[in-house]
């Protein structure tokens, strides 16, 4: 990715043919600012129900986009439903929310001077600082689609559309429970007063920090020689089913691993990566702005608030309960809370069948134990980079990579307990959930147990990620068995 930045649609140099005669300019090309300015402005008098909503978005991606999008099916529905509940603020919507996110979005050039945004660079540390105003201002953006194109390659979305068309690849339950954060952000955004509310924080009191931390390459291949004195405390945490719950978040003073796409983001299938971004509205400017990650790099994500929490996983993802306006978290806690977003070996595609039989551990390849190690440590040690002194006081994670990705549970288990040796972070806790997670909670927590045995006894911390790294190479050169994907554990505690 070239460092490009993020061209905002108030730039005089995006030009559209004014197809709908907005401006009466005998120009063919016009700002598409200008365009925009008199949709919104009649959208007040226009917008009167959900189908002169959904009117107004399909004029926006006519002018910017040439087409509508295709269809608008599934927001039609969640708009039905919604605007005849008595959730709070949806009686209201057309003639309080509405006008108030369309002010919002017609301040894109005061809030954004430059009507760009420089992006998060490619090869070396580097953030973005912006108040919880303008990073309000783009979520509407993007709800409204009237979002250019990123300028760099990339399979995040610029807009809010894959919510909007029902199809067989969309898991409802998820998506329904994203819009239900959207709209719950957005009454939040009405109802702010001028002395407080999420409009008014300025981004000193309450800054969202969007940050890329790169592990320079000259420091990366000596990590295994990094040795802790200690391994972190490692506890399982197992709920009886999926969630998006307080407790998973790294509140108030820890991190949430997000088990990311290289190109971060949201969707519409309702994985981990979508669940955590889809609640938490604040966190959606990320695919505008992160480039797709490298090896030696990880995204972080500070202070965007959730809006709802989420039960179920995938196609048996749906809302659970509302979270604004709840006393607790306090919003220090939610100022402080942090996403790391780290990506993990996409492993699903290798040949597993090994030359001398059996199956493979694609996880124990050469390069891939270290470049796990790498991403892990990037993202637990990320606060130093963001200069803060003290380490996250905890981690939560869990089967990082180990879904469509295809890892391996055990050594994904073993790399990412020491790396969070290595950055010092005293508790790694790894929330599993449902019957189909508990049997392995189980064999983690048998596994900790027995490694604190050897502890007591003075074992180096760094011989159990040796112990994987001599095992990958023995495979390799043909001079050891490989283990069944389920006795990696066990060839651990043998080998210690």
């Amino acid at each position: 990715m070239s460092d490009q930045t993020f061209v905002l649609p108030c730039s005089p140099s995006i030009l559209r043919p004014d197809r709908f005669d907005f401006v009466s300019s005998e120009e063919l090309e016009v700002p598409f600012w200008r365009i925009l300015s008199c949709i919104l402005a009649e959208s007040l008098n226009s917008v009167t129900d959900g189908s002169s909503l959904i009117d107004t978005l399909e004029m926006i991606s006519v002018v910017l986009h040439g087409e509508a999008a295709r269809n608008y099916a599934f927001l039609q529905e969640f708009l039905d439903n919604y605007l005849t509940t008595s959730t709070p603020g949806s009686s209201k919507f057309f003639t309080s929310t509405w006008p108030r996110l369309v002010g919002l979005a017609l301040e894109l050039p005061s809030l954004f001077p430059s009507h760009s945004i420089p992006p998060l660079k490619s090869d070396e540390t580097s953030q973005i600082i912006l108040s919880r105003r303008q990073v309000a201002c783009l979520v509407v953006h993007q709800f409204l689609c009237s979002l250019p194109a990123h300028p760099w390659q990339t399979e995040s979305f610029v807009n809010l559309s894959p919510w909007y068309s029902a199809g067989e690849a969309m898991h409802r339950g998820a998506v329904q429970a994203y819009l239900a954060a959207l709209f719950t952000y957005f009454e939040a955004i009405a109802a702010s007063e001028p002395e407080g509310g999420i409009l008014h924080h300025s981004v000193e009191d309450w800054p969202i920090i969007l940050a890329v931390i790169v592990m320079p390459g000259d420091q990366s291949h000596f990590l295994p020689s990094n040795a802790p004195a200690s391994l972190s405390r490692l506890a399982v945490v197992q709920l009886p089913h999926q969630s998006t719950d307080i407790a998973s978040l790294g509140l108030p003073d820890g991190a949430c691993v997000i088990s990311a796409n290289k190109s971060v983001g949201f969707g519409a299938t309702g994985t981990q990566e979508e669940l955590h971004v889809g609640i938490s509205p604040e966190a959606y400017p990320v695919t505008l702005l992160a480039p797709p990650l490298k090896d030696r790099q990880v995204l972080t994500c500070q202070g965007a608030e959730a809006m709802v929490t989420t039960k179920g996983h995938g196609r048996w993802a749906s809302l659970d309960e509302i979270l604004h306006g709840r006393p607790i978290p306090s919003p220090a806690d939610w100022r402080n809370r942090v996403m790391l977003f780290m990506d993990a070996l996409e492993l699903d595609l290798v040949d597993r069948a090994h030359p001398h039989g059996g199956e493979s551990i694609p996880d124990l390849m050469p390069g891939c134990l270290h470049r796990e190690l790498v991403k892990a440590y990037t993202a637990f040690c990320s606060h130093y980079c963001r200069n803060i002194r003290k380490p996250y006081s905890f981690v939560t994670t869990g089967l990082w990579g180990c879904g469509a990705f295809g890892g391996n549970r055990q050594v994904k288990a073993i790399i990412q307990w020491y790396a969070a040796s290595m950055a010092n972070v005293p508790e790694l806790q790894y929330v599993l959930a449902g019957p189909e997670q508990k049997g392995f909670g189980d064999e983690l927590k048998r596994f900790v147990g027995l490694v604190a045995e050897h502890t007591r006894r003075e074992l180096e911390p760094r011989k159990l990620f040796d112990v994987l790294v001599r095992l990958g190479t023995e495979i390799q050169n043909g001079k050891s068995a490989v283990p069944k994907p389920d006795g990696i554990f066990e060839y651990v505690l043998k080998s210690l």
